[in-house]
């Protein structure tokens, strides 16, 4: 009796034990997948089976081959668990890209465990969704290091955007720099690499505090965008002037970095920008294999031609019709009245930035 009643004692222990495995399996929120040595599936949480677009319960019980190996679309997660089978001395990790139902990124990891009696072992699987990771990994390689983080964070919420591209308004700024020429006459190649990277550091940074999209560099010369998309507080219009107003703020700096670190005189350098508002499309644009985020359109090529415009007017900021409609309540302006532009059929009202108001 005190057997029996022992024996009982214990099965209800188990019972609950297992109950308590069930619960933990059924509230994590990776995937947990175990197999016997004979490649049926024993056990497979709800995560795990969203994961894989499976039902948890048909699926317990079969085999791995009738679940997985006979569909394509698992053939990535395959060879991840036939190397925990083969090689089973190691835990094996990879990411892998399942194309089910929808396009699921996820970090698999496998291992065999070795049974102890009569428990001949299994292998586990566990199942990780880092689509939002990859997604990270994928805007911060396509905008570059330069880039301000929180503009990245932003555009995760518009990954859907991206590829497809949009039409937006945006204010296009493009800087150049004046006096290198004469500069890079005197300096050896790891100099003019040096001072080009002290250069673009000390005027990509007011564009990434201003909320601005750092959009390539060309030479000496630096493209940005601000639109609502990633400013959404202030206006891009608005911001851009600031940025250019902080620009030519760190000139002295840059200024004193090339006499300090090259002895040599950079009173000859000076920057010229250009800023433009209006319709552009952005998307991401090139081969698969180098593709870029950028905006095009007439805005884009009237801040480069205003850019260029500075020389013949004796100016150092000019911005389009536009973009002073935006601003002129934050800054002071000089208006240059009807100008031509190369490249351009109509003629272009400028204005001169001088100042904050």
């Amino acid at each position: 009796m005190i057997r029996r009643h022992g024996l009982a004692m214990g099965e209800a222990a188990l019972a609950v034990e297992l109950q308590i495995h069930e619960r933990i399996l059924a509230d994590l929120q990776d995937g947990v997948l175990t197999l016997d040595l004979e490649g049926r599936l024993i056990t497979i949480n709800p995560a795990a089976a969203r994961l894989l677009d499976l039902d948890a319960v048909s699926a317990t019980g079969r085999s791995y081959a009738e679940l997985f190996l006979l569909d394509e679309a698992f053939e990535p997660l395959n060879e991840v668990l036939l190397q925990a089978i083969y090689e089973p001395a190691v835990t094996h990790e990879r990411e892998v890209t399942l194309e089910l139902a929808t396009v699921r990124d996820l970090l698999v990891r496998t291992t065999l465990l070795r049974g102890e009696g009569e428990d001949p072992g299994g292998v586990i699987v566990l199942l990780a969704d880092i689509s939002v990771e990859r997604q990270r990994r994928k805007l911060k390689s396509l905008f570059g290091s330069y880039i301000d983080p929180r503009i990245v964070e932003r555009l995760i919420a518009q990954a859907d955007q991206i590829d497809e591209g949009s039409r937006q308004e945006a204010t296009i700024a493009f800087l150049d720099l004046q006096g290198f020429s004469h500069l890079a006459e005197e300096l050896p190649p790891s100099g003019i690499v040096a001072f080009l990277n002290a250069y673009l550091e000390e005027m990509s940074a007011p564009i990434g505090a201003h909320q601005g999209v750092t959009d390539k560099y060309i030479g000496d010369g630096i493209m940005a965008f601000w639109s609502h998309l990633f400013t959404p507080q202030g206006e891009p219009a608005v911001l851009a002037c600031r940025a250019a107003l902080a620009q030519r703020a760190r000139l002295g700096d840059l200024r004193a970095r090339v006499r300090d670190q090259f002895g040599l005189s950079a009173d000859a350098i000076e920057i010229r920008c250009g800023i433009a508002t209006g319709e552009v499309i952005a998307g991401s644009l090139g081969p698969q294999h180098a593709r870029t985020y950028t905006v095009i359109g007439d805005a884009v090529n009237l801040a480069a031609r205003l850019e260029a415009a500075n020389k013949r007017l004796g100016s150092r900021i000019l911005v389009s019709e536009a973009t002073h409609a935006q601003a002129e309540t934050q800054f002071r302006f000089r208006p240059h009245g009807v100008i031509e532009l190369p490249g351009r059929a109509r003629t272009e009202r400028v204005f001169e930035l001088l100042g904050e108001a």
